[in-house]
């Protein structure tokens, strides 16, 4: 058997400066990688499908957790010390990974259910919607200008594995949105996602952030704005919250009418 590869002991080298250089999103979007963290978020991504090209564990990580999963791939050991330098949890688990971007979907699919994400700044809200939105089946999410990295560390581990799941793309203009499907916008003082008659067709689900709400341009593409009622007198929903209600909402109708 080979020897393994020695303990990173040094911030010089080539495996501890890539993966710092990861936490920037020029270098993600130039080498088409991201590092999940984790021992549960790194197996997830495994699990959907995702190949690590390195895995990187802490010397203080207890052996026991190594899975066969994590140890089908290429591993190497780092002091602790300068684990807890590249990881974005306060108390570290001592595993993160180096993966692919995932491919996106093809250019112009349309989707049974879709997503957009307009103007969510908060990494813990779109993760969350990502895992909702991988949840419940939706089969692509889009970002509008505005809305946060999908790839930064907090949004990757919010999501939990969402991002090997459903194909993530940023567009800028409408045209960039698949056409011939409807668009059901959240928005406050408009009529009630539960009085829509159907919404077991194709359909696109827009959520804003909760300070300025949906702010995209559609261009000439027509729009349904609903709202969810609030009888406790609430102004408004979290981002993450409303969009997981809609999305579940519409999953539950489908559900409905296939028996």
């Amino acid at each position: 058997m080979p020897e393994s590869p020695p303990t990173i002991t040094s911030r010089d080298n080539p495996v501890y400066k890539r993966i710092r250089s990861l936490q920037r999103s020029s270098t993600r979007n130039a080498e088409r990688a991201f590092f999940v963290e984790g021992v549960r978020a790194v197996l997830d991504g495994i699990a959907a499908g995702g190949m690590p090209e390195l895995v990187v564990v802490s010397d203080q990580f207890d052996a026991a957790q190594a899975s066969d999963e994590l140890n089908r791939f290429p591993m190497r050991t780092i002091e602790h010390r300068l684990f807890e330098t590249l990881a974005d949890t306060v108390t570290p688990q001592g595993v993160l990974a180096i993966f692919p971007l995932p491919a996106p979907a093809a250019p112009n699919t349309a989707p049974e259910l879709g997503l957009v994400a307009d103007g969510i700044a908060d990494p813990g809200n779109l993760g969350t919607l990502l895992r909702t939105a991988a949840a419940a089946g939706a089969s692509r999410v889009l970002l509008t200008p505005g809305t946060a990295d999908p790839y930064t560390p907090k949004v990757v581990r919010s999501a939990m594995g969402a991002h090997f799941r459903v194909p993530i793309e940023r567009i800028e203009s409408p045209s960039d949105i698949p056409a011939g499907i409807a668009i059901l916008l959240l928005a406050a003082g408009e009529e009630s996602l539960y009085a829509l008659e159907d919404r077991t067709g194709p359909v696109w689900i827009v959520v804003g952030s909760e300070a300025h709400g949906a702010r995209f341009d559609f261009g000439d593409r027509p729009v349904t704005r609903v709202s969810l009622p609030m009888p406790g007198g609430s102004e408004s929903l979290n981002a993450a919250v409303a969009g997981s209600i809609a999305l579940y909402e519409v999953l539950r109708q489908r559900s409905h009418q296939s028996r």
